[in-house]
C-alpha cells in the first residue's frame, strides 16, 4: 500500500507509548487521524495535539482507509473484527511505521537496552536540523511523544521483540548493546543475535552502522557486517570517545574524544554510567550526521531528560524517582546510581511481562543487594495473559541477606500504605518497571501536598 492512498487512518491502541507519536506524525502531514483506546491516561494529551480519541474498542471505525493496531490487540478485538468485515486493510503499528523509513532517510536506534533514552537524545540534537522523531517515550524538553521536523528525514525507536524491528528500512543504525531478552521469542541468544544482523543487513550501501565498542553482544557479530561500521566506548577503545566523565547533581560534564580528536568541556542532563554510553552514541550519530561540535555542545544543554528515566518526581523532605528498567542489567546499573545515598532506598518494584520474570526471576533476585527495602508488586502481564506465574518467586530465589529486605505485596494500594508508615525524612522511594509502579510515587505525592 502506497502512503500516498491513504487519508482516513484509525489507530487502534492510540494512546500506546509507540502509537502516539505516529498518529501525531500522521496528523502533521495532513491525514486525518482518529482512534480508540481502552485506557483515557493519555487523552489529554491527544486532545491538545488536536486528536479526538475514544474509549473502548466497539468496531465503529467509520469510512477508514486503513486500521493501525498495536502489538497488544488481540485477533478478537472488535475494530480488527469490522474492519475484516468492511474490507479496511489493517496493518500492525512496525509494519505501518516502517513504511515511513522507505520513504525518509531514517535512522534507527535498536538494542535490548536504552533505546528510548538514545532516540530522544538523539532527537534533541538533530531536531534543528530537520528531523522527525517517532520514538516509544515522552521528552521532557519537549514534553510530548513526538519531535516535528521534516516528512523526509527520520529517528525511529526500533524494537527487537517479535523481531518487529525488521519492519524499518535504516540509513544509519545504532545498535547499543545485545542482551538476554526476549526468550519467549527468541529461544536463545544466537536467534536474537540474528534477527539483529538481519536488522542490519538491510543498510544500504551507503548506511552506516553506530556500534557499541563495550558490548560483547554487538561486538561478537560485528566482524559479520558488511556495512561501514562507526564504534563509540567508554573504555579507551576506537576513536569515539567520552573521557573525564563527573557525575555532578545536575548533569554530567565530560570531554569527547571524536573521529581521533580531542574536544573539552561538554555538559549533559545525565545521571548514571549506563546512560554516559545512550548519549555518546547520540553525540557520535549526530557528528556524522552534520552537526559540527560547537552544535553538540549547545544542543546538549536542550536536553532534559525523559519522562521514566531516572524522573525525578519530588525533592524535598523525601525524594522520589521513577525509572522504567525492567530487566536485571538495567536494575543493577540504576541501583548502581545510590551507592552513596544518605536515607535509606527502598524500592518498589513491579514486574513486567510473566515471560521475562519467569526467564529472569533468579537475576531479578540477585538484582536488588544495593537497596535496603524491596517492596515487590503483583506482576504487570501487558500483553500477556497470567500463565500463573507470580513475583513471589523473585522472593524465593533471593539470598537470605536480601530475602529479610523484602516484603511480597498483592496490590500497589498496599504498597503505597506500607510506605506511608515506613518512609523516614531524607529516604529515597525508588519505583521501578515498566508497568505502573510510578503510579505509587505519583499517589504518595499528592497524599503529602495534602498534609
Amino acid at each position: 500500500m502506497s502512503l500516498k492512498e491513504l487519508n482516513n487512518i484509525y489507530f487502534t491502541g492510540i494512546g500506546g507509548n509507540g502509537m502516539i507519536p505516529l498518529a501525531l506524525h500522521c496528523k502533521t502531514i495532513g491525514l486525518n487521524v482518529r482512534g480508540s483506546d481502552m485506557s483515557e491516561d493519555r487523552f489529554t494529551y491527544l486532545l491538545e495535539n488536536g486528536i479526538t480519541p475514544k474509549l473502548g474498542h466497539d468496531g465503529d471505525i467509520g469510512n477508514s482507509d486503513l486500521l493501525v493496531y498495536s502489538a497488544a490487540v488481540k485477533d478478537d478485538n472488535p475494530d480488527l473484527i469490522a474492519a475484516k468485515e468492511m474490507g479496511i486493510p489493517t496493518m500492525k503499528r512496525a509494519q505501518f511505521l516502517g513504511e515511513f523509513t522507505k520513504n525518509s532517510f531514517s535512522i534507527v536506534v535498536a538494542g535490548s537496552h536504552g533505546k528510548s533514552t538514545t532516540s530522544v537524545m538523539l532527537s534533541d540534537l538533530l531536531n534543528l536540523s530537520g528531523f522527525s522523531s517517532i520514538t516509544g517515550a515522552c521528552s521532557s524538553s519537549q514534553n510530548s511523544y513526538y519531535y516535528r521536523g521534516s516528512y523526509d528525514k527520520l529517528i525511529v525507536e526500533g524494537d527487537e521483540y517479535d523481531r518487529s524491528f525488521l519492519n524499518f528500512h535504516p540509513n544509519n543504525l545504532i545498535v547499543l548493546n545485545i542482551d538476554n531478552d526476549h526468550m519467549d521469542i527468541y529461544g536463545n541468544i544466537e536467534n536474537l543475535k540474528n534477527s539483529f544482523l538481519s536488522l542490519i543487513d538491510k543498510l544500504p550501501e551507503d548506511g552506516i552502522l553506530f556500534y557499541n565498542l563495550d558490548d560483547e553482544g554487538i561486538v561478537s557479530i560485528v566482524d559479520r557486517v558488511k556495512s561501514r561500521k562507526i564504534g563509540f566506548s567508554l573504555k579507551n577503545l576506537g576513536n569515539n570517545r567520552m573521557v573525564n566523565c563527573k557525575q555532578l547533581e545536575d548533569g554530567v560534564s565530560f570531554d569527547l574524544v571524536i573521529d581521533g580528536n580531542l574536544y573539552r568541556k561538554f555538559k549533559a542532563f545525565t545521571f548514571g554510567k549506563y546512560n554516559y554510553s545512550n548519549l555518546l552514541a547520540a553525540i557520535v550519530c549526530s557528528y556524522y550526521n552534520g552537526l559540527s561540535i560547537d552544535e553538540i555542545r549547545e544542543r546538549l544543554l536542550l536536553y532534559k531528560g525523559l519522562k521514566r528515566r531516572f524522573e525525578l518526581v519530588l525533592d524535598g523532605v523525601y525524594r522520589f524517582i521513577d525509572d522504567y528498567a525492567h530487566h536485571p542489567t538495567e536494575i543493577v546499573s540504576l541501583l548502581d546510581n545510590f551507592k552513596d545515598r544518605k536515607g535509606d532506598l527502598v524500592v518498589v518494584f513491579q514486574p513486567h511481562l510473566y515471560s521475562r520474570t519467569r526467564e529472569h526471576y533468579g537475576e531479578f533476585a540477585k538484582s536488588f543487594k544495593n537497596c535496603d527495602k524491596i517492596f515487590l508488586a503483583p506482576i504487570y502481564g501487558a500483553r500477556e495473559v497470567s500463565d500463573g506465574t507470580k513475583s513471589s518467586i523473585i522472593y524465593d530465589a533471593m539470598e537470605s541477606d536480601i530475602k529479610k529486605k523484602c516484603i511480597v505485596f498483592n496490590s500497589l494500594d498496599s504498597i503505597k500504605e506500607k510506605l506511608k508508615d515506613i518512609l523516614k525524612p531524607g529516604d529515597t522511594l525508588l519505583t521501578v518497571g515498566a508497568g505502573v509502579a510510578f503510579k505509587v510515587a505519583e499517589d504518595l505525592k499528592e497524599d503529602l501536598s495534602k498534609v
